[in-house]
């Protein structure tokens, strides 16, 4: 995640792909920082087992940041920037869904069509944005590829945060929480970088990527 000012010096719109790219923002630890360095070299081993032992730990995490949410100083607007192209529709829904279904709601989601040829992509769109007040969406008229596309989804963005989308992501609901007790914590900070895996058809997770 970028402040904005930052990342619109970053992104290019003249290769075929952004600067930097989309990541999910994922992150597998609730516990301290402490806990989590120890745990990390046995989730290489067994990294289903260290999923199942890290949820007791998220669960606990989401009742407490709800109880801290009124006492939270800085809660900017997180603005998701989402680039689309033809995507298979249940895992465009599953990543539309994991922002929506984040436990720190001040959030927009900006997505831009990069002219899919699938029209159920701008159907499902259209649904979303009608539904959803902070779900925005731009279409545009020809495919540019993701740097152009992004740059599209930046431009409807008034977040003093950007967060990065593939629309196959997926957040898990304490993502952007994180983040937040994280800008909390270093005020100054202006890119927060985060930990992510793989997640199969079947929930299954794979190939941890520690950062």
């Amino acid at each position: 995640m970028f402040l904005k000012s930052l990342i619109r010096r970053l992104f290019s719109t003249n290769d075929a792909s952004p600067v930097l790219n989309g990541s999910s923002l994922s992150t597998d630890s609730d516990c301290s920082d402490e806990e989590y360095r120890a745990a990390k070299p046995s989730a290489f081993r067994d990294y289903t087992a260290f999923c199942t032992g890290m949820e007791p730990l998220i669960e606990e995490y989401h009742r407490n940041f709800k109880i801290r949410l009124p006492q939270i100083p800085f809660t900017p607007l997180i603005s998701v920037i989402l680039p689309v192209y033809n995507p298979e529709i249940q895992w465009l829904r599953a990543a539309i869904e994991s922002v929506k279904n984040q436990l720190y709601s001040n959030w927009e989601l900006c997505i831009a069509d990069d002219a899919s040829t699938n029209a159920g992509v701008k159907l499902l769109l259209e649904q979303y944005q009608q539904d959803n007040p902070n779900v925005r969406v731009v279409f545009r008229s020809e495919n540019g590829h993701i740097s152009h596309a992004s740059n599209s989804a930046l431009e409807i963005a008034s977040g003093e945060y950007i967060a990065l989308l593939d629309h196959d992501d997926e957040l898990p609901p304490h993502a952007l929480a994180r983040v937040v007790d994280c800008l909390n914590e270093k005020p100054d900070a202006a890119l927060i970088y985060t930990d992510e895996d793989k997640i199969d058809e079947n929930g299954v997770r794979t190939q941890p990527h520690f950062k």
